[in-house]
């Protein structure tokens, strides 16, 4: 049909039946079953005792049609409601999962299907077999989903593993009975969770649908184990560990056609319910490991992990505490081994752990046991987890087998197993280490790593080494016995063996011991896979002897490594690398050759430790030549020894080609390419004067004639090649040692040359030396241009990202235009200062590119090399980079430095004040577009000043990027908070000022956009800065209205010190001053208006207490401007200025800003006029009470005035603050009659519907008039007393 297989499996039921198994995207399973015919055959393998099966598959499966082991949807069960099973009204459930199958496993007795949508399904092994099976399902089906929305790799676990907290899961009789429980594990999703554990249990860390609402989508569909397989040779197979089982379910007859009820533990009918949903149990928070890879042990008892970090675990899944960890272990896979032990006991558990990265299989007992085997393998070697039958026992047990082939032979792959020897039957060791012998060649093995193991205490010697050597009868150990042996530094330091002596030896024993094998056996073992590898093994350590003994050799003679006098100089390349290491060191102040490494003495076991065979030979193959050697991939590990073989290019010309002769030896003096990568970096770890004296100075330089060689080499091969030397032009392209990546171009330059012109010259000039010279060329101006740059700004360049060619002609990681803004902030953070600084460069006469070949004039590089050493004060970086003087770039680079240098110096506002005057400076053109310059003030306000008010308003725990130590004093500290805002609202107030249509336009349309090219150099993509470009790609389309609620709250923080007041401007759900806030909009629905407008009167009060000279509307055009932010009309805010000046009890500086009533709100302003004015009678009124002789005054006044006047003035807010706001000096009488009058005379403005507010301001106002006249009275009578 239609759909896609994409999952199977492999089941082998005894030796007669096997079941292959496809998992569909459409959530079907098929199956088709195949009987098997087995004959025996002797094992190619010596370290195989058992005989070895070889199965053949009947061409045509059981069933012509595929086999669907599983219920379908549209299923009769009717037998099911006939025995009870299910009652009528009972809702069933589709049995088919709505996904497709993500994975097939075979762990224990059950087959486990995982679905793409959570879903797993337990389905016992006999139900995949039709002969043995009827239509109707009746199987212990079992459902489950894994609820859980990270996305991480499921694995179902095979038995139930209760915790303390559950009931007991077995019955009197100690048997597994527990069927109603289902567990499984998760890795490799959850980014604060390494492991995750699931189960049915009810005592879940929390209930499923609270813990994780979305259903987990199976994303990873790979089959972790058919990478096991090689194509061709197992087709898509695929073999799982089963092995021993608690329940013997599966006996060695194979299956019944009418299976028991021991195949059958639930025992009952599908019933269609809903599946059990896994809660989450426990999980590692074990931050920040990455779970790679999870295997279950045959027992299902415990699970060995690998990680990213080099780790394999063993986790017991009862305790789920970790039990046993190894290190080292980078890119590994787990398996399982079983070794049948006594009747009574179960099998033996080993650990199978597979490094890809050390290229090594290693073999360790569980649970702490030793390690028991190790296999060198090659780097395309598979491991292959199956099962295997042992006489007298009637289960199954795990094994390993290795699946190895050559990426470039076309023979059969070798397959053979790993084979763990009874360690009972060989527990007793030779006398030489504690007692006794043992015939098995594993046991000898071990005996030898045991002898030269760093940590011994046996007085042993060469002899006792020998004899160890000798008694190992396996050829595969004793080829793994050569390897010991040539890398065993502890033959050296503790048996004093010198050199190679030993070795010659043992490879001459192995050479013997491989003739007589193959005169015992004859032919019949002639194309033994371990004849063969053991073969290729003696030659390849023949050829490390050889090489080592040229090394060697030449050490012994003496040669002295000091350095000779300069003398006079090739190419003018030359003196200008002397110049610029001499640079280096007085910029720096340190030497170049600080970490250059000593040259000790050369071990036989190091050296051969750095050696490794060539990729590519496989079993079987028997070149005549033998393995050519390599030297391992750590480039750690072969510096010493590239060191020594490149040692003789640094003295006289009669002694280098000892180097090629070292090559030949190792086989691989051809190989022009992997010869420049060693020669790249052993040149590296020269001094730089020796380096120089043998490259370019004198008339004999061994290391320009060697590399000559290699030219010539390289011309004859191929003479149409663009570049010359092309490995080693990409190690200098890519080599972050700049001074010496200089003088190893300028050698080479000058190598290529010279073969160049004899080319040319023999061709008639058909071949021309310039067009093989113009690669080397450019790149030395390249690496000129980047030394300038690098000594320039040596203590303030970022050390992220090497700085190498490659790296800048990437194009994405280093931008120019952030060099040469840093360059200008070391002169000035001025803007003024800095656009003066442009505009002279552009003038100046001395400006020139050093990528072009102007650069090339000795004048010219020296005044490179003097700038660099002049350092800061003098002149610019911008001289040399013409065409990058553009003015609005470079200002966009220094607002994002500035804002950089005031997050590491926050109390430094001065530095964030420069960042927006060059925001200020930029304007959209031909220079930048309108959208990069968009970008660059959201970025100043979203990296820098943001996470501040984020950390003002809602604490510092969500805001990672602050120091709470560092920031809190500061923010507690108003006049620096307000000067922040200043700043924050001219930003945001840049922002704005952008049309939105600028703001959105493709940005396409600015891309290309360039100055004049003013050179013909290296251009270093002067025309679109991808930094900036980065920016504006990253930077989403913003809401107008959430930047006007966040400018509102920074523009209050300008004139209210009150953060609790403002608080109440921010909307409940605290989605403000996020990184996202400007971009997906802010509710601003919950934030009450009330709170703005306590807000607006806050800061109108404390202006009115500052205001000393009359008032002028104009003053408030701030205020105002926030007030529309929030919606309050401007006549609002001057109408409650007005208020806030009688208030505090300074009437007479707004006499001149009532004559306009336009601007005044005259029904509020009479209102609360009354509201005021009933406060200060109130007071007054008050402190007449406390005079004896005015209380008769106070009788004669309206006594119901006087009442209402008190209750309005009592329930107002401004009595509290009105002792407090007026001071020592309170409004008089008359002032307050005063505020009366002008409150009635606006009353009469105000529409039939204010008549009580009217009424009441001329009630008060009547009530003062008589207070006025009974005190006038009051004076006089006491006037006419005392005359």
């Amino acid at each position: 049909d239609d759909t896609e297989f994409i999952s199977s499996s492999c089941l082998l039921v005894s030796n007669e039946k096997v079941s292959l198994v496809f998992g569909m995207d459409s959530g079907r399973v098929l199956c088709y079953e195949f009987r098997l015919e087995c004959t025996k055959q002797k094992s190619v393998s010596q370290d195989d005792d058992d005989n070895c099966w070889k199965m053949f598959c009947n061409k045509d499966p059981v069933k012509n049609d595929p086999w669907e082991p599983l219920p379908l949807e549209k299923i009769d069960i009717e037998d099911n409601f006939n025995n009870g099973t299910i009652r009528k009204d009972e809702e069933r459930f589709s049995f088919t999962p709505q996904a497709g199958v993500g994975d097939i496993r075979t762990l224990g007795d059950f087959v486990w299907i995982l679905y793409a949508n959570g879903s797993i399904v337990r389905v016992p092994k006999w139900r995949f077999f039709p002969s043995s099976c009827s239509n109707k399902f009746a199987g212990s089906l079992k459902c489950a989903r894994v609820m859980d929305n990270a996305n991480p790799e499921i694995v179902p676990l095979p038995y139930h593993n209760a915790s303390l907290f559950a009931s007991p899961s077995t019955n009197e009789n100690g048997n597994n009975v527990d069927q109603k429980f289902l567990e499984a594990l998760s890795y490799g999703g959850h980014k604060d969770r390494s492991l995750v554990f699931y189960s049915t249990e009810d005592n879940c860390v929390r209930d499923s649908a609270e813990s994780k609402s979305a259903e987990f989508y199976y994303t990873n569909m790979a089959i972790n184990t058919t990478k096991n397989v090689v194509k061709g040779a197992l087709g898509a197979v695929r073999m799982l560990g089963a092995g021993w089982h608690r329940n013997n379910l599966i006996g060695s007859s194979g299956i019944n056609d009418d299976p028991p009820d021991v195949l059958n533990p639930l025992n009952k009918g599908y019933s269609g319910k809903e599946p059990q949903i896994l809660g989450e149990t426990s999980a590692f928070l074990d931050n920040p490991r990455r779970i790679t890879s999870v295997t279950v042990d045959p027992s299902g008892k415990v699970i060995a992990t690998a990680d990213s970090l080099g780790r394999v675990m063993c986790v017991d899944l009862e305790s789920k505490q970790v039990v046993r960890m190894w290190k080292g272990f980078r890119d590994a896979e787990c398996f399982w081994i079983q070794i049948p032990r006594d009747r009574d006991l179960s099998p033996a558990l080993y650990i199978v752990i597979y490094a890809r990265q050390r290229r090594v299989v290693e073999v360790y007992r569980m649970r702490h046991g030793p390690r028991v085997k190790s296999i060198s393998v090659g780097r395309n070697a598979q491991i292959v987890q199956s099962k295997k039958r042992v006489t007298g026992i009637n289960y199954a047990l795990a094994a390993c087998f290795i699946l190895e082939q050559s990426e470039k032979s076309s023979a059969t792959p070798s397959f053979f197993p790993i084979v763990i020897e009874n360690e009972e039957a060989g527990s007793n060791l030779s006398t030489q280490v504690g007692g006794v012998t043992g015939k098995n060649s594993t046991v000898h093995l071990q005996l030898l790593r045991q002898l030269l193991s760093s940590d011994t205490t046996l007085n042993i010697s060469t002899q006792v080494v020998y004899d160890a050597l000798v008694q190992i009868p396996s050829l595969s150990d004793l080829s793994d016995a050569l390897d010991l042996l040539a890398t065993s530094s502890h033959m050296e330091s503790k048996l004093g063996v010198h050199g190679s002596e030993f070795h010659v030896e043992v490879i001459a024993y192995a050479t013997t011991k491989v003739q007589h094998v193959l005169q015992e056996e004859g032919s019949t073992l002639a194309q033994n896979p371990h004849v063969d590898a053991l073969r290729l093994k003696i030659k390849f350590h023949q050829k490390i002897i050889d090489s080592y003994n040229f090394i060697s050799n030449f050490d012994a003679g003496g040669v002295s490594d000091e350095e000779d006098e300069v003398a006079s100089f090739r190419t003018p390349w030359a003196i200008e690398a002397i110049g610029w290491m001499d640079a280096y060191e007085k910029v720096s102040n340190e030497s170049i050759d600080a970490e250059v490494p000593s040259i000790d003495t050369l071990y036989f076991s190091s050296f051969a430790k750095a050696c490794v065979e060539e990729e590519g030979i496989a079993l079987g193959a028997t070149p005549s030549e033998g393995p050519k050697i390599h030297l391992c991939d750590s480039t750690k590990g072969r510096r010493a020894v590239l060191i020594h073989i490149f040692r003789p290019l640094v003295h006289d010309v009669f002694v280098f080609k000892v180097t090629n002769s070292i090559f030949e030896c190792m086989g691989i003096d051809d190989d022009i390419q992997l010869l420049q990568k060693y020669f790249g970096e052993w040149y590296m770890s020269l001094p730089g004067k020796v380096a120089a004296n043998a490259s370019l100075f004198g008339v004999w330089c061994p290391i320009l004639k060697w590399l000559q060689d290699l030219v010539a080499k390289d011309i004859a091969r191929n003479s149409e090649q663009n570049i010359r030397l092309a490995t080693l032009y990409d190690f200098c392209r890519s080599c972050d040692d700049l001074p010496r990546a200089f003088l190893l171009a300028a050698t080479c330059r000058e190598a290529v040359a010279i073969c160049s012109k004899q080319k040319e010259e023999q061709t008639y000039g058909q071949v021309l030396s310039s067009e093989a010279l113009l690669p080397w060329d450019q790149l030395l101006r390249k690496l000129r241009v980047l030394q300038l740059v690098s000594l320039r700004l040596y203590n303030v360049l970022s050390n992220q990202f090497p700085l190498t060619v490659s790296n800048v002609e990437a194009g994405d990681i280093f931008s120019v235009y952030h060099w040469l803004a840093k360059d200008e902030l070391l002169q000035s953070h001025r803007q003024d200062d800095i656009v003066a600084l442009e505009q002279s460069i552009r003038m100046s006469d001395k400006s020139f590119n050093p990528s072009t070949a102007r650069g090339d004039s000795t004048s010219h590089w020296k005044a490179l090399q003097k700038f660099c050493i002049a350092g800061s004060s003098r002149d610019s970086l911008l001289l040399y980079f013409p065409d990058h003087n553009q003015p609005m770039k470079l200002a966009a680079h220094r607002a994002l430095l500035l804002g950089g240098m005031w997050g590491r110096k926050p109390g430094s506002l001065h530095l964030l004040k420069n960042a927006v005057s060059a925001l200020r400076s930029l304007s959209g053109g031909e220079d930048l577009h309108w959208s990069i310059i968009s970008a660059v003030r959201l970025e100043l306000w979203q990296v820098h000043i943001r996470p501040v008010y984020r950390a003002i308003f809602f604490g510092f725990d969500d805001v990672s990027e602050l120091s709470e130590d560092i920031m809190m004093p500061l923010c507690l500290n108003n006049d620096w908070l307000r000067g922040l805002s200043k700043i924050a609202n001219e930003v945001l107030g840049l922002i704005e000022s952008i049309d939105e249509t600028d703001r959105t336009t493709n940005l396409e349309s600015c891309e290309g956009e360039a100055g004049t090219n003013f050179s013909d150099g290296w251009s270093l993509n002067h025309e679109n800065d991808f930094f900036l470009l980065n920016i504006c790609k990253r930077t989403p389309v913003m809401e107008r209205s959430a930047l006007e609620l966040h400018r509102g709250i920074v523009a209050a923080l300008l004139f209210c010190d009150n953060l609790e007041l403002i608080s109440q401007c921010l909307p409940a759900t605290d989605d403000i001053f996020l990184r996202s806030s400007l971009f997906t909009g802010v509710d601003d629905s919950t934030i009450e208006q009330n709170g703005r407008m306590n807000v607006v009167d806050e800061i109108l009060l404390k202006k009115a207490q500052q205001v000393k000279t009359p008032v002028n509307f104009t003053q408030l055009n701030k205020i105002i401007e926030l007030g529309e932010r929030w919606g309050i009309p401007s006549v609002t805010i001057c109408t409650r200025f007005v208020l806030a000046i009688y208030r505090v009890g300074k009437d007479a500086m707004v006499e001149d800003a009532l004559s306009d009533d336009s601007q005044l709100d005259v029904e509020f302003f009479v209102k609360s006029g009354v509201e005021v004015a009933s406060v200060r009678l109130h007071v007054l009124v008050g402190t007449l009470k406390r005079v004896r002789k005015l209380r008769p005054i106070l009788a004669q006044l309206d006594a119901d005035t006087c009442e209402w006047s008190k209750q309005m003035a009592e329930e107002s807010q401004h009595l509290q603050e009105y002792s407090q706001l007026v001071g020592a000096d309170p409004p008089s009488l008359a002032m307050t009659h005063e505020f009366l009058m002008r409150l009635v005379q606006f009353s009469f403005m105000m529409g039939p519907n204010n008549r009580a507010d009217a009424e009441m301001a001329g009630a008060l106002s009547a009530f003062s008039d008589s207070l006025i006249k009974l005190m006038h009275k009051h004076d006089q009578e006491e006037r006419r007393i005392t005359i």
